[in-house]
């Protein structure tokens, strides 16, 4: 999963196209740009359509948020994360107001809607008289992949049913937009009271299915594209010397065509003897990365092995923490595959014969891929003797 928060901004730069709004019993037309970095001035912004007494349950619209265009193939899954933390008050006590969010998809143009990934919904707990923080904690209702330059449509509301009192009883409130808080971002509950802070909205994406398809063994003897090979693709690699360099390759497939990911990282992992698997790096034991003389860490990988399908995308060399793509440097679009290679030693100091090794890639924070189509093993040697020959001699 990938989280991006947004920034509900007080600039009223407009965002070029104009998706249309929801229906409301009020709405304010105002739309904003929906960035993901934003330095305006922090400012509370009222929104006072009742002029005098309205008891009806109803709702208002203050503010629609436009993003730019997506990346293709950003996935967005009902039941997904999503939160909203903003700061407001309403007008009067009796108002018994609350914060309603609505987000959709719509195209590059703003004129079709794409798809509703959250329906209306309400951050139950009425607004005080007074600024405070408000924290929505929810799910997206929907689900939509996206093409090219589609855009996010963020619509933030406040709903309820004013009751008679002294004063105007309506459906009036305050919201408070900007980004250049010194107190950094609002926290995730309904306490914060000071004016240093910034409101804003965060999605959790699906990652599309990544595949461990394919891998080779091959020796520490040349470049990227000229070390030879120990054995066929996808084939143990029988006895393999202790604390000498050895150098592993996998192919990581996009399998579903669905989806992109951006930033992969990949972390090796050994298991020994069926136990829990470990991250390898410059301090791990049974396996650790190993320095080569080469290649340089982090170069670009070509397509040398024959597993997996789709568009090749380069990947990375590792030689120094078992982590490829560690630069950021591995985007893969919907139906790519990649490459990653690391050279390491296995230690005489933690192995004997007999023991069973099985290697696999993860992600960041050991999130598995989700399938592992071939996965490495082998199996250390043990010491053998042999009686070779024999004579007999006088004891003079």
């Amino acid at each position: 999963m990938a989280l991006t928060r947004y920034r509900l901004t007080s600039s009223t730069t407009a965002p070029g196209v104009t998706p249309a709004i929801q229906s409301y019993s009020h709405t304010q037309t105002s739309r904003r740009q929906l960035l993901t970095s934003d330095s305006s001035a922090l400012t509370t912004s009222a929104y006072t359509p009742d002029g005098a007494d309205h008891l009806v349950a109803g709702d208002a619209h203050h503010i629609q948020f436009v993003s730019a265009g997506l990346a293709a193939g950003l996935v967005f899954t009902s039941g997904n994360a999503l939160k909203l933390c903003v700061q407001g008050l309403e007008a009067h006590a009796n108002n018994n107001l609350e914060l309603q969010l609505f987000v959709s998809i719509v195209d590059s143009a703003g004129t079709t809607v794409r798809a509703t990934i959250r329906s209306k919904v309400v951050k139950t707990g009425e607004l005080n008289t007074s600024l405070r923080s408000l924290f929505l904690s929810t799910t997206l209702s929907g689900s939509y992949t996206t093409v090219a330059n589609d855009r996010l449509v963020v619509e933030i509301s406040v709903v309820g049913t004013p009751t008679a009192s002294g004063g105007t009883q309506g459906h009036n409130s305050s919201l408070r937009w900007g980004g250049n808080g010194a107190g950094g971002d609002l926290l995730e509950n309904d306490t914060q009271t000071g004016t240093t802070l910034n409101p804003w909205i965060e999605f959790e994406t699906t990652d599309p299915p990544l595949a461990q398809a394919g891998y080779r063994w091959r020796n520490d003897d040349g470049s990227e594209t000229t070390a030879t090979w120990k054995v066929a693709e996808n084939t143990g690699p029988g006895n393999l010397a202790l604390d000498t360099n050895h150098r592993l390759r996998f192919v990581v497939d996009e399998t579903g065509g669905v989806g992109a990911v951006a930033d992969l990282q990949l972390q090796l992992q050994y298991r020994k003897n069926g136990g829990a698997y470990t991250n390898v790096n410059a301090s791990s034991s049974n396996v650790r990365s190993s320095a080569s003389t080469q290649f340089a860490e982090e170069a670009a990988t070509t397509r040398q092995l024959s597993s997996g399908t789709g568009t090749f995308v380069a990947g990375a060399m590792d030689e120094d923490e078992g982590l490829a793509g560690e630069g950021n440097q591995i985007d893969l679009a919907a139906g790519n595959l990649t490459e990653v290679e690391y050279c390491f030693q296995l230690r005489s100091a933690d192995l004997v014969g007999g023991d069973t090794l099985d290697f696999r890639l993860v992600k960041p924070g050991a999130v598995v891929l989700d399938a592992y189509t071939q996965t490495p093993s082998l199996t250390i040697a043990g010491i053998t003797l042999t009686q070779e020959g024999y004579r007999f001699r006088e004891d003079s």
